[in-house]
């Protein structure tokens, strides 16, 4: 069968098979009908959106308590590296409360050493990242941690990233421990 291309590039005499090929890929391309199984699929490619939700949800009532808007960026990259990357290392439990707890420290210590400022803050994010090697629990997002409590020095955010990170940390077990009750 010959088939001549129209002007706005249908197919002229195509079969019924060569039809329902094109719808067949308009649904793989984004147009057309999906079928159940797609959607689904689509569904359980937005899971890690919606779990950063839920992990964001109760620091944002730590930072609002402590009054901090500069907590949110350390705390948000956490829980969407605990939400999209939950079976890699840096997204452990223990790895977010230790490296978060270090940085904290870190930051602190390096803002009473050399006064709050640029200087802590570089030398808090090299003390920290030091601490969580030397542990194995390196979680990047903690590092800016580390330079937020260098620059200030202050005892309050760095209690608020400690609950932040405890609270991100006690909701990445969460699933973990359903999932051993629902086993068990």
């Amino acid at each position: 069968m010959t088939i001549a291309r129209l002007d706005d590039g249908r197919a002229e005499g195509a079969g019924r098979k060569e039809r329902a090929g094109r719808t067949a890929d308009a649904g793989r391309m984004g147009g057309g009908r999906v079928g159940g199984g797609e959607w689904a699929a689509k569904i359980g490619r937005m899971r890690p959106v919606g779990m950063t939700l839920v992990l964001l949800a109760p620091l944002a009532v730590v930072q609002a308590v402590a009054g901090e808007p500069t907590l949110a960026p350390p705390l948000a990259a956490s829980a969407a590296l605990i939400a999209v990357t939950p079976g890699t290392p840096a997204a452990r439990p223990l790895a977010v409360l230790l490296s978060h707890l270090m940085a904290a420290a870190a930051g602190l210590g390096a803002a009473f050493a050399a006064g709050p400022g640029t200087t802590a803050a570089m030398l808090a994010v090299g003390v920290g990242v030091v601490a969580m090697l030397v542990t194995g629990t390196f979680h990047a997002p903690a590092a800016a941690s580390a330079a937020l409590l260098g620059v200030t020095g202050q005892l309050v955010p760095a209690l608020a990233l400690a609950a932040g990170a405890a609270t991100l940390a006690v909701l990445a077990i969460a699933p973990r421990l359903a999932r051993l009750r629902r086993t068990g």
